[in-house]
């Protein structure tokens, strides 16, 4: 008795599991802006101060870059990232409340993607963009790109 018990819950926590979504990306585009030479501090280290708008768009420069990094999904196959289980805890606290809380499952979704990045997890700039940008942080130069990464949460029924 007690296994079919069992399954028939790990089948409703499944169940449950897939009514959720989890969008992850720039869901809205706006222009990339050209660095100026003029650093600030952003997210606990140096980027350049966003200048005019440049000919691309942060959706654009995303998807490059998550084409060589794999930025959006990688993060979440990876066995030392505890801000995976962060999602998956939301999610179940979400699931017993009759009104759960959508900005917490989506900052922790948010934070899956974004840690990595501002850890350095991706690498080193080159010996040049390092010249170029006045500091070395893989993929944030002024944090337009970074900021514009959002997560969106919607609910099947």
């Amino acid at each position: 008795m007690f296994h079919a018990e069992m399954l028939n819950l790990k089948r409703e926590i499944m169940r449950r599991m897939g009514s959720y979504e989890i969008a992850i990306g720039a869901l809205t585009d706006r222009p990339e802006r050209i660095a100026k030479k003029e650093q600030k501090r952003f997210h606990g280290g140096p980027a350049n101060k966003a200048g005019k708008n440049s000919n691309t768009t942060v959706r654009a420069v995303l998807q490059r870059m998550d084409a060589a990094f794999n930025l959006l999904l990688a993060p979440w196959s990876n066995p030392s990232n505890k801000n995976v289980a962060l999602v998956l805890k939301e999610i179940l606290v979400d699931m017993n409340k009759s009104h759960g809380d959508n900005k917490r499952i989506e900052n922790a979704a948010l934070a899956t993607v974004r840690n990595p990045i501002l850890r350095g997890e991706y690498g080193s700039n080159s010996p040049e963009t390092i010249k170029q940008k006045g500091f070395d942080r893989l993929l944030i130069n002024t944090g337009t790109m970074f900021s514009s990464i959002k997560a969106r949460l919607k609910k099947r029924v």
